[in-house]
């Protein structure tokens, strides 16, 4: 998929990027339903990635974590980026709802 070859050359040289084999991919209302229940985290961004996914930024006030979320037009979520008191990566942070 294109959408993962785009992505995956944004994120080089980040720390908080999961790394290949690192990347869970499920349904994005199981990964959804995880973030909010386990950590508390809302829908803060998101970004339209030339019509083949989304890029969805979710953060927790609360908990001080965020998950970089990755989701194709077919619903499959991957996390690609998470971190916890630290801050989003800078080229994440220009990605608005």
């Amino acid at each position: 998929m294109r959408i993962f070859a785009i992505l995956s050359f944004l994120l080089l040289g980040f720390s908080d990027v999961a790394k290949a084999e690192d990347i869970y991919c499920s349904d994005r209302e199981e990964i959804v339903d995880e973030l909010v229940s386990g950590y508390g985290e809302q829908l803060a961004a998101v970004k339209d990635i030339k019509g083949e996914g989304l890029l969805e930024i979710h953060v927790s006030a609360r908990t001080g974590s965020w998950t970089a979320l990755l989701t194709t037009a077919g619903r499959l979520s991957c996390i690609v980026a998470d971190g916890k008191d630290a801050p989003i990566p800078e080229f994440l942070e220009d990605i608005s709802v």
